[in-house]
């Protein structure tokens, strides 16, 4: 179910209308889990990629990458392109948008609670966790950003604390 309670889930796709100064829903698509979470690739050759943060009614969470395909036209299929084999609450962009690297976090178990550094290969059809960083100490992960200064650091939003990672 919806977060809202709603039978159905789904992701809009919303664009700014410059010219009227509104925003629009401009396609709507069925999504199979909760949806938790939206990150959008901030790379301008990539705007049609973004990740889904999800959870199934069985506590099982998640991220699926996909594709609104060429041109990102309301009419455009949503494309699947791969869900990552870990537990998930957020995803991270390299800012800069330059790599295809991804930051997993996740704090779904109290004794697994961390960061995973997720390198997708260049089609975005597989995907190798390059590191992986244990957060001893921490019980929830609240927020997190990608230093666009420093493609080597990563801060979290960590119980009442600011943890940095690099």
């Amino acid at each position: 179910k919806a977060a809202g309670g709603s039978a159905s889930n789904q992701v809009h796709l919303l664009e700014y209308l410059e010219e009227s100064n509104l925003v629009e829903c401009a396609a709507v698509w069925a999504h199979p889990g909760e949806v938790w979470g939206v990150a959008s690739c901030p790379s301008k050759s990539r705007k049609d990629l973004f990740f889904t943060v999800w959870a199934t009614g069985e506590g099982k969470s998640g991220a699926t990458l996909w594709s609104l395909g060429s041109g990102a036209q309301a009419s455009a299929e949503l494309k699947k392109l791969l869900t990552l084999d870990m537990p998930a609450n957020r995803v991270l962009w390299d800012p800069s948008g330059l790599s295809d690297s991804v930051v997993v976090l996740d704090d779904s178990e109290q004794e697994h609670i961390g960061l995973s550094i997720v390198s997708l290969d260049s089609a975005c059809q597989s995907y190798v966790v390059s590191s992986q960083v244990a957060l001893s100490g921490v019980q929830r992960v609240a927020a997190g950003a990608w230093d666009p200064n420093h493609s080597d650091t990563v801060c979290l939003g960590a119980d009442s604390s600011i943890v940095k990672c690099d």
